[in-house]
This record gives structure tokens, sequence and C-alpha cells, in this order.
């Protein structure tokens, strides 16, 4: 043919489909999406901190927090001032890189272990933290 220029023309087919999922399948693949999402946890655990030292930041305890929970932080009612928050020892103890946490104020924390946490104040000022177990 004219124009054609000795090319030689196949046709392609479109790709195969996946096999399709049978209703089970597709069931199954839902749930175990909603169960991240739903899940109750079985207990949960709590604890309190002090300060030792004014301006030196404390980190919190190793203890896991499951995959999609938070941690609460609260400083604590009885407190003479502010609570310094900060992912690191040096952000903590920062005043312009922390944050900072008024008496009896709470905030959650999406981190995979409690040890992920640092916070300083005054001497015998503290927090209190709550995290959900499954």
């Amino acid at each position: 043919m004219p124009g054609d220029y000795g090319v030689t023309k196949t046709k392609v087919s479109p790709p195969k489909p996946a096999l399709p999922l049978t209703e089970r399948e597709l069931l199954e693949r839902i749930l175990s999406r909603l169960n991240i999402i739903t899940s109750v946890p079985s207990t949960f655990n709590t604890g309190q901190m002090l300060v030792v030292t004014a301006g030196i930041a404390q980190q919190l305890p190793p203890r896991d927090v499951p995959y999609g929970y938070q941690v609460i932080i609260k400083a604590l009612p009885t407190n003479a001032g502010i609570i310094q928050v900060g992912s690191n020892k040096p952000s903590a103890e920062n005043i312009a890189n922390n944050y900072p946490l008024n008496i009896n104020e709470p905030v959650g924390l999406n981190v995979s272990d409690l040890s992920a946490v640092w916070f300083t104040g005054a001497v015998a000022d503290g927090i209190a933290w709550i995290v959900e177990q499954k």
C-alpha cells in the first residue's frame, strides 16, 4: 500500500484482566482493612512522670503504641507551670522548638513507641499518659 513504507502492522490485544476475586476473597480483603480501623483495644497502659531537674528533658519509658493508635499526654492538674514536649532531648529543652502544654492540657501523638516523647518543666511538675494496647 502506498505510504506504508515497509512497516508491518500487527494487532495488539489489550492485556487480560486479572482473574476476578471471589466474593469470599473480596470480603476477606475488605475485612482485613477494616480490622485495622475498627479493632477494639483489649487493655490500656497509664503512667505519670515528674520533672527531676528543671530544664533537663526526660524521656518517657519504652512502651509500644499499636499502629493506628495514639498516646495521650496530659500536663498534670497540680503543675505550677507549663510542660515543654519534644520529639528529642534538644527540642524539648529549646523553648523555640518544643510544644508547650498548659496545666491539665492534653495532646494526642501518633508515635510507634512512648519513648519517642521527651518533656521538661519545673521541678515536680509532670505529665500523665495513656495508651491503648491490642
